[in-house]
Parts: C-alpha cells; sequence; structure tokens
C-alpha cells in the first residue's frame, strides 16, 4: 500500500493498495476462508453464473461455471490469468476479502483523488485530451473493438486508441501515476463505498454486505465519459449485471485504523 496524505481538505490520510487485488490473492482468500462467491452462489443447482457485459442491447451475456472456464481459456490464451486482477466480484465479494485483510473498501472520495492526483481540475486523469496518451491504460480500444465488433456502442472508447489488451491486462502493464498506484484509471471497474460508513457484514460468508457502493475508475470497456475523473455509476447504470467481467476492487485502509506500530513504514505493495 502506498500512503496518501494530501488528498484533500476532508479526506484524512490513508492507506491505498498499489494494484487492484489480482485473481491469484482473490482465489487464497477464497481457499482460506471456504469463502462462495456471489458468482458460485448465483445460477441453477450450483452451477454459478458468470457474467460479461452487455454486447447489443440486450440482457447481459451469462454462463455457467464450465462454460466460463472454457471461455476463459479461449479469451484470454497464454496470459498469466493468476496476476490478472480478480473478476467477477460483487461489492459483497469485494468487502469480505478487504475485512479478511484487515482493511475495507476505498470510499469514492479516496478513489477519486488518487486517480486525478496527476490532473488536478482537468476533466480526465491524464488532463484535458479527448483520448490518453499511448500507453495510458487499457481501455475500449481498437483491441476491444476488433475482438467484440458486436458491444453496444457506449462500451467503445476509439479505435485510435490501442494498447494491446481486448480485455482484462495483468496488474501493473502500465505505467503508475506519481503516487506509485498502478491501473486506477481502466482495466476493471473499482467497488468503491458512497460514504465513509464501515461495512456492515453479517455473517462471515453467506450473509448480505449492507453498504452503499459505486464502481469507479473505468475499465477496459467503455465512453469516454466513463473515464472521467468524478464519473460513477452502480452496476446496473453502466449497462453490468452486480458482478462481471469488468468489475474488480483494491483495498484501502485510513491511518486511524493502523497499530502505531504501522504508522510512518515505507510504503509497500502487499
Amino acid at each position: 500500500m502506498v500512503l496518501v496524505v494530501s488528498a484533500g481538505p476532508n479526506i484524512a490520510p490513508f492507506y491505498f493498495d498499489q494494484t487492484e487485488v489480482t485473481q491469484a490473492n482473490y482465489d487464497a482468500f477464497r481457499r482460506s476462508t471456504g469463502y462462495f462467491g456471489t458468482a458460485q452462489l448465483a445460477g441453477r443447482k450450483g452451477y454459478g453464473r458468470y457474467n460479461l457485459f452487455q454486447l447489443d442491447e440486450g440482457e447481459v451475456r451469462s454462463m455457467t461455471a464450465a462454460r466460463y472456464k472454457v471461455w476463459m481459456e479461449e479469451a484470454y490464451g497464454a496470459v498469466d490469468r493468476e496476476r490478472l486482477p480478480a473478476r467477477q466480484v460483487s461489492v459483497r465479494d469485494a468487502a469480505h476479502y478487504a475485512a479478511w485483510v484487515g482493511a475495507e473498501l476505498p470510499t469514492v472520495a479516496q478513489f477519486q483523488a488518487v486517480l486525478c492526483v496527476d490532473a488536478p481540475g482537468s476533466p480526465y486523469p491524464w488532463g484535458d485530451a479527448n483520448l490518453p496518451p499511448r500507453g495510458f491504460g487499457n481501455f475500449g480500444d481498437k483491441c476491444f473493438i476488433d475482438a467484440f465488433p458486436d458491444a453496444a456502442p457506449w462500451f467503445r472508447l476509439s479505435a485510435a486508441y490501442e494498447d494491446g489488451f481486448a480485455m482484462a491486462a495483468p496488474v501493473g502493464s502500465f505505467p503508475p501515476n506519481s503516487l506509485g498506484v498502478f491501473d486506477v484509471s481502466g482495466n476493471v471497474m473499482e467497488w468503491c463505498r458512497l460514504g465513509p460508513e464501515p461495512v456492515v457484514i453479517e455473517d462471515g460468508n453467506r450473509g448480505s454486505v449492507r453498504i452503499e457502493s459505486a464502481l469507479c475508475g473505468g475499465g477496459w470497456l467503455g465512453r469516454l465519459e466513463d473515464l472521467h475523473c468524478g464519473y460513477t455509476a452502480d452496476s446496473a447504470g453502466a449497462g453490468f449485471a452486480i458482478w462481471s467481467e469488468v468489475t474488480g476492487f483494491r483495498c484501502a485502509r485510513t491511518v486511524s485504523s493502523l497499530t502505531s506500530g504501522e504508522i510512518g513504514l515505507a510504503p509497500a505493495a502487499r
């Protein structure tokens, strides 16, 4: 995590994950706790339901766990899937993981402070231009458009931008911002809390999570508007299910939630 000290007049110092939580870390959490994620519990007869995204004006495309495994092999090929960001996670799943590591989901205010730290006063994390500079991040680029020609137009950034990935990229594939944080713009949209109130987890696994949440940061698909510094979306408004191949997360911790022995340590990735 990195320490963010001067995030704004009403934002206390906080620690923020340098990368999105990886698939390897999320899988380790599930193995250690026996946790069943939203995708695993959905669907009929224990087959699960894994959601992609809305390819056209119809419903979000879904598939069983067995079909999803085959699709993953075909879609990601030789990509190191353990280094991909955890996907197919709902805000419930993200909150359970965060509690397991002694952290919490960032607030929208915390996330947006990190998102636009290098472009204060500009509409986008890279500045004022209508397209990010080459190599800035993983967005709805030419690779995505070529791979999903039937995708709804509101999931396309521009064929004039090309980042080399049709879908999610391994975390840290693009340069970090000045805080040392990777992929805060693009790759996967990330679950955040709307306010400072802590998440309430009722039973540690299958119980409900009471949280006012939003998706921030844009993802490997989406319009220019989705990448605006102030943009937030709920999952339905973004054209996703409440979990999909485009939803991920990272963790944060306020300085007051750390022990005195931890304060002042050099920032480090988890």
